[in-house]
């Protein structure tokens, strides 16, 4: 027999469980943007060392027609743990990381961190954050 006092406990854990099934909130501050007609800002956002820069293995992605030198981008509902973010600046919205003939690129890019570096792209490792709760990570894309 269901009785008011194992109703009140029965409603407090649904809201109890409800709250830790909630998620967190990760908001991406991109700066520094080259404002150009119709292109985008692709971010990739991976949470392991093994899928990273793996197109198909991303965690998380999004991407925006740049508007202004500054967007915001929000990620809801991540569990805990260690991320890393790649963006760049699809400045000719052809959908790829256009490159000069000797590697580097020819478009925009940020890692999470602000990593840069004149003679590699970012690590895992030099781009790790934790994500514990709702957190902000601000970029500065690299022309």
């Amino acid at each position: 027999m269901l009785t008011i006092r194992h109703l009140s406990i029965y409603l407090l854990m649904m809201a109890f469980h409800g709250l830790l099934a909630q998620g967190i909130n990760l908001k991406v501050e991109v700066k520094g943007l080259k404002l150009i007609e119709g292109s985008q800002v692709r971010i990739a956002v991976y949470d392991s060392e093994d899928d990273y820069f793996d197109e198909e293995k991303m965690f998380s992605s999004a991407e925006k027609e740049v508007d202004s030198e500054s967007m915001i981008f929000l990620f809801k509902d991540f569990p805990p743990g260690n991320y890393a973010l790649t963006l760049y600046h699809d400045e000719d919205g052809d959908g790829e990381m256009d490159r000069r003939w000797y590697g580097p690129p020819k478009e925009g890019y940020a890692f999470s961190n602000n990593f840069t570096s004149s003679t590699r792209p970012a690590r895992f490792d030099d781009a790790v954050f934790e994500l514990t709760s709702d957190t902000t990570v601000s970029v500065t894309m690299v022309y």
